[in-house]
């Protein structure tokens, strides 16, 4: 190829392929100048709604055939007074990339199958299959979440359950097993876990155990948390902010974050907790098993279920919230949505069954945020109300509801529009 037919397909290339590149930068950056996410609202304590729009969240709810009345005994004896005005965060969801194929089959590899025996379910779903460990693994180039089971129901399944880690190591066993598959992002690495003691019956299906030696498996679930309010320090005593999070907050050290625009800001955050749609189990659910003998060093994994939905790392905006007050009359109306009702000290791995409950003592009313297993595209606050049910004969249980906690009504129809400011002199 001569000199002059190299510059002739470079110039080509630039027209047709340079270009239209430009253009969608172009249009991708004035798109961002429109819904740009927000740093921190001017006066953290008033809603901006720059997330725009927001879809009303759909809680599902567990079936409860009873007409329970309601009691408050909460520490106060009272409602407590929360925030009016909380963040908002959007998600990043990555999509679809030309590499995603090869990174899921890097990720089945490291977790043990072979990377090129594959079976492919949708676009973007893809399932390996170990026969002989009775292993099925699926999963969502998309987005890279994944899950992988195993077949209980055959007997030549051995989890070792004579060298079961104890729940605190089980612990640490997950947290390196999702690090060494660069699995654990920093928000679940600073977050909770909580074990579960699994007993496997002869069908293959889950029970709880009642202790160690009982176990046939460790079951860890990961919780994130997020920060519900970043204010200025000096806002710290605020009415917006509620009494009840302005006593926590004035004794709370102030944190430097980085921001898009004003760089280093010293600000009070308050974190909560993430719940999906059972409040006591987390997005990520890995099973631990034992091992094959005293002088190994390792644990099995059987199991492991991962839903991670990447956040922005600061919120988008901030929204007004409805009253505590109306999120416990929408429980006491019937309008909330029952998320869990367990008698106590009963197995709380089995699926639900419909429940008839006398009386329902509330107990705590508090702000968290909802992030179901299906994708969406904000990370929503939620009012968690949680207390003692009374079924009867003296048999008693805990239950939570969750109620959406935006005002929706109060978002404006231009929310997320950044207008701008006028810089002519006023006419004399």
């Amino acid at each position: 190829m001569t000199l002059t037919e190299a510059a002739t397909i470079t110039n080509k290339g630039i027209k047709y392929f340079g270009i239209p590149v430009i253009i969608i930068m172009v249009v991708w950056f004035f798109v961002g100048l429109l819904r740009a996410p927000a740093d921190l609202p001017e006066n953290y304590i008033t809603p901006d709604y720059m997330c725009g729009q927001l879809p009303i969240i759909e809680i599902p709810s567990l079936e409860n055939d009873s007409k329970a009345t309601f009691s408050i005994e909460t520490t106060s004896g009272a409602i407590p007074d929360l925030p009016k005005v909380v963040n908002v965060f959007s998600y990043n969801h990555p999509g679809q990339s030309l590499l995603a194929l090869e990174e899921s089959q890097r990720t089945a590899e490291i977790i043990g199958f072979d990377p090129i025996n594959f079976t492919r379910i949708s676009t973007t779903e893809y399932r390996w299959y170990d026969a002989a460990e009775k292993r099925t693994l699926i999963i969502e180039t998309s987005n890279q979440n994944l899950s992988m089971t195993t077949d209980f129901s055959d007997t030549s399944v051995d989890t070792h359950p004579r060298f079961l880690p104890s729940e605190d190591n089980a612990k640490t066993v997950t947290l390196q097993y999702l690090q060494n598959m660069s699995l654990l992002y920093k928000d679940y690495s600073k977050g909770t876990q909580k074990t579960y003691l699994i007993q496997i019956t002869p069908t293959g299906e889950f029970r709880e155990a009642p202790s160690l030696s009982e176990a046939d498996l460790v079951r860890v679930d990961f919780f994130r948390d997020e920060d519900l309010i970043t204010i200025d320090p000096s806002l710290t005593g605020a009415a917006e902010l509620g009494s009840t999070l302005s006593q926590q907050l004035e004794n709370q050290k102030a944190t430097t974050i980085e921001t898009e625009t004003a760089g280093s800001v010293e600000v009070k955050k308050y974190s909560t907790k993430i719940f999906n749609e059972s409040p006591i189990f987390g997005n990520i659910t890995v099973y631990v098993g034992g091992m094959k003998s005293e002088l190994d060093r390792s644990y099995d994994i059987f199991g492991i279920e991962y839903k991670n939905w990447f956040l922005a790392n600061l919120p988008c905006g901030t929204y007004k919230l409805i009253s505590p007050q109306e999120a416990v009359n929408k429980v006491q109306d019937g309008t909330a949505s029952l998320a869990y009702l367990m008698e106590k000290n009963t197995d709380r791995i089995i699926p639900y069954e419909t429940k008839s409950v006398q009386q329902m003592t509330i107990l705590e009313v508090s702000l968290a945020y909802w992030e179901p297993a299906a994708r969406q595209q904000y990370l929503q606050p939620i009012f968690v109300i949680r207390g003692e049910a009374d079924f009867g004969s003296d048999v008693y249980g805990e239950f939570y509801y969750y109620v959406p906690a935006i005002d929706y009504e109060s978002i404006p129809a231009d929310a997320g529009v950044v207008k701008e400011v006028s810089t002519e002199e006023p006419a004399q």
